[in-house]
């Protein structure tokens, strides 16, 4: 059986990567958004560039897990400024934020395989 040159984990991110850039850039077309569509094409470079292995592309997975896990957690604290969860039971805002939970946790393993694969070794005098 052949070995695999690129690690599971580093195709699982590519894959990742490829899902959201198609949904970032679909979301900057039809919603006219520049923002929405200069991340598509971040995560379409961080993508090709985690592919072929290139080191580069780690940094570009860490800004683009940065900014989903931010923008999420601002979301939830204009939520709870606005009185939104006052709204719910604790196991209706679970249900809620579960979806939310479960992205964070895949771009925390996307910035993992990456800095896995690429972390330089602490060289010892």
């Amino acid at each position: 059986m052949a070995r695999l040159v690129t690690p599971v984990g580093i195709l699982i991110t590519v894959a990742l990567l490829a899902l959201y850039g198609v949904y970032a850039a679909w979301i900057g077309v039809s919603q006219h958004s520049l923002t929405s569509g200069l991340s598509g094409a971040v995560a379409f470079v961080a993508c090709v560039g985690a592919a072929l292995l290139k080191p580069w592309s780690r940094y570009l997975v860490y800004l683009l897990s940065a900014v989903l896990v931010g923008t999420w957690c601002y979301s939830l604290y204009a939520a709870a400024s606005a009185g939104y969860f006052s709204l719910y039971s604790a196991s209706q805002i679970a249900r809620q934020l579960a979806p939310g939970i479960f992205l964070a946790m895949l771009a925390c393993f996307c910035t993992y395989a990456v800095f896995r694969q690429f972390r330089t070794e602490v060289r010892k005098p």
